[in-house]
């Protein structure tokens, strides 16, 4: 049995959604998540247990956690993907492992986080030229 993080993801990568659950066969609830969506479904992490009891728990527990970033169902806001799977490390008791026939796309979330946070920095840097501008403008403005 696994408990799984599962990625919903735009043309150009980007994380929309994600899905926290449990399966018999990750592969196979992906192909079935994957039919009929607009979207790419990527595994982004995986754990195993023997314990089929435990992965319910645990699913229960994360979805418990991250109520307030809940979107429908089993979907949840791309913002607490590192949080999930920090939060699954220690509710598990183990780090992710490899799901037999699917990849894990746990890099990708990761780069996409940095892209998102280095075009925030651009943006803000981009707000703070054009605020110094204007204040320079203004105090010419003044000055005549």
């Amino acid at each position: 049995m696994y408990l799984y993080v599962i990625g919903a993801f735009d043309y150009n990568d980007e994380l929309l959604a994600l899905k926290i659950g449990v399966s018999g066969d990750v592969r196979e609830r992906i192909a079935a998540l994957q039919t009929g969506q607009f979207c790419e479904m990527k595994l982004i992490v995986g754990w195993e247990s023997e314990s089929r009891a435990k992965c319910f728990s645990v699913e229960r527990a994360l979805h418990d956690r991250y109520r307030a970033k809940h979107m429908r169902g089993e979907w949840f806001r791309p913002a607490v993907a590192r949080d999930v799977v920090s939060a699954g490390i220690e509710l598990m008791g183990s780090l992710p492992c490899e799901v037999p026939g699917v990849s894990s796309h746990l890099g990708e979330v990761r780069d996409g986080f940095e892209r998102k946070r280095e075009r925030r920095l651009r943006r803000k840097e981009a707000r703070k030229r054009r605020r110094g501008a204007t204040l320079s403008r203004a105090m010419a403005s003044a000055e005549n």
